[in-house]
């Protein structure tokens, strides 16, 4: 039973485990898992919590999960530009690729009319905050710099 806050619906679920840094040798035990969603009013980011998961019970514990946190600090005035997040779970490196739906606002002209623009985020790494328990760390995906070249 929700407060409100996070809306009437969760929309897009992502659930997965979320290791420290992966260049780090990986912490002792099972790594908690984040559940990531998106609440149904588009003036809501995606939020996450992050918790335990018990694969025998198959039951996360949102009682003692922190957040909900937002997973994307961007928007404005009309609200979230990041939606529908799913992540790459096969890296070769072991990292947790994520991705999302940006959506457009305040297109010129013609296009206005047509409110359903949209494109996919650049790619972005996720694992635990080093320093703080409970929350996410994210960053571009390193290999996005071979992209840029000096003119």
């Amino acid at each position: 039973q929700g407060d409100g806050t996070t809306g009437a619906v969760w929309e897009c679920p992502v659930f997965q485990p979320v290791r420290s840094h992966p260049q780090r040798p990986k912490t002792p035990g099972p790594d908690p898992h984040m559940l990531v969603v998106c609440p149904d009013h588009s003036h809501y980011t995606p939020v996450y919590f992050l918790g335990n998961y018990d694969p025998k019970a198959k039951r996360f514990y949102m009682s003692t999960a922190s957040g909900p946190y937002p997973l994307d600090l961007g928007g404005g005035p009309q609200g979230c530009t990041f939606y529908a997040p799913n992540v790459l779970t096969n890296d070769p490196h072991g990292r947790l690729v994520m991705w999302g739906w940006c959506q457009e606002s305040g297109r010129p002209g013609k296009t206005k009319a047509y409110n359903y623009g949209s494109c996919l985020s650049l790619p972005r790494l996720i694992w635990r905050h080093p320093h703080v328990p409970g929350m996410l760390w994210q960053e571009p995906l390193p290999s996005l710099n071979r992209l840029r070249f000096s003119t």
